[in-house]
């Protein structure tokens, strides 16, 4: 997943620099990282590896602004995050 996620990085970097931030190929891209930080993070979580998972679904709520759907997602795993912290209260 490290790998997935590097590229994704750069590819909305470099999208970020080619077009304007409200473009298609940027929106496409914030999707695309965002599910794949999602993706990653909820791994992490069912390993145990909690640094690492909030790490990736706070970037992934970053770039989920241009979505309701991904937006709703991320704050979902946040949710399940911080339940398995035992931070009910902020879940």
């Amino acid at each position: 997943h490290q790998q997935l996620l590097v590229c994704l990085e750069r590819g909305l970097f470099l999208r970020r620099r080619l077009y304007a931030e409200s473009s298609p190929e940027v929106t496409k891209a914030c999707r695309h990282l965002c599910e794949a930080c999602n993706l990653a993070a909820t791994r992490m979580l069912q390993t145990e590896n909690l640094k690492g998972a909030c790490d990736l679904l706070k970037r992934a709520e970053q770039v989920a602004d241009k979505s309701d759907i991904d937006r709703a997602i991320t704050w979902n795993n946040l949710a399940c995050y911080y339940r398995r912290m035992g931070k009910l209260r902020t879940a």
